[in-house]
């Protein structure tokens, strides 16, 4: 079965535009081997609708200068990460034509040493074992905010939709390639990860494809409440490969203080939290968050404090409905 790897990025400043030209860089490499090892290769681009002329300039000179057998879907309107997301994993190119379809953020996507290696052999995972989804799970310490504490906020709210799923379902199996992978990650699994691996063959994905598009028309899915929803659809459809890919540390190129990124974080819990509520997995994620034996599993690893804090915010979400 033929496979496409995506990667997506989103530019709105230069320092995003230089990840970008790295991706690029790293897209092309990929294409010269493709023929080795039976890949597509395609790029998903949004940028910010204010950026200045200039900087458009430079984008645009930019995509004039990409392969013609490189896919691309240009999208210059901000419509948010969840519908470019959606964007990839449901686009018709893919389902009628039948592939098993990568979308992977471009600061993530590697082609040196094993990198391909392991998302190649991810995705012939999904294809073997006849699964819908499978996340790329990390094989290093994961930070996902510039502060530590602000980063722990965010893996536990991760760590919840993990335990929705379900940790038997997300957690790998064999641990070769994941020595220095999160404990808690490695422990309870992870179910969004910037690599997603999907099997439009499945007999389910035309399901989990409507029904995202219909969540999508009662609830926000434009931000990251659009991947958290598919993935935990998806799991409740069909199996669930797992693997560990090669992750790089994630960028950050607005810089904030401690409190301010605390305070974007925490809205961010409440609001894509309040979206979830609005769809049909509302029940089971209230019933994942009140369990007290969750709060427990979590609490290994971080501070419990923390973890009720976080519990409070994505209870306070799913009550704003």
């Amino acid at each position: 079965m033929e496979k496409y790897i995506v990667a997506r990025h989103f530019i709105n400043n230069e320092e995003s535009l230089n990840e970008f030209e790295k991706g690029i860089d790293n897209l092309i490499i990929g294409l010269g081997l493709s023929k080795r090892y039976k890949l597509n290769f395609g790029l998903k681009l949004t940028t910010n609708d204010n950026i200045n002329e200039e900087l458009r300039e430079k984008i645009k000179k930019k995509l004039e200068g990409l392969p013609l057998n490189l896919w691309l879907l240009y999208d210059p309107k901000n419509r948010g990460s969840g519908v470019s997301f959606r964007q990839i994993v449901f686009n018709p190119t893919f389902y009628e034509k039948k592939y098993i379809i990568g979308s992977i953020d471009i600061d993530q996507l590697s082609v040196k040493g094993d990198s391909l290696e392991l998302l190649i052999e991810l995705m012939e995972k999904v294809e073997k074992e006849n699964t819908l989804y499978a996340p790329g799970s990390r094989d290093i310490q994961v930070k996902l905010a510039v502060y530590e504490k602000n980063s722990n906020l965010r893996k536990i709210h991760e760590l919840f939709h993990s335990l929705a799923i379900s940790s038997e379902k997300l957690i790998v199996k064999d641990d070769k390639y994941g020595l220095n992978a999160d404990a808690a990650y490695k422990k309870i699994g992870e179910s969004t990860t910037g690599v997603s691996i999907f099997n439009t063959t499945h007999p389910n994905y035309p399901e989990l494809m409507n029904y995202t598009m219909r969540m999508a028309r009662i609830a926000d899915l434009t931000g990251f409440a659009g991947e958290y929803y598919t993935a935990i659809r998806s799991s409740l459809l069909g199996g669930i490969s797992t693997g560990y890919i090669r992750a790089k540390e994630n960028k950050f190129y607005h810089k904030k203080d401690e409190q301010t990124e605390k305070e974007g974080i925490t809205n961010m819990i409440i609001t894509q939290t309040r979206e979830l509520g609005r769809t049909d997995i509302r029940n089971l994620l209230e019933k994942t968050i009140k369990e007290n034996r969750n709060m427990g599993i979590i609490s290994e690893f971080y501070d419990k404090s923390e973890v009720e804090f976080i519990r409070d915010l994505m209870l306070k979400g799913l009550m704003s409905n």
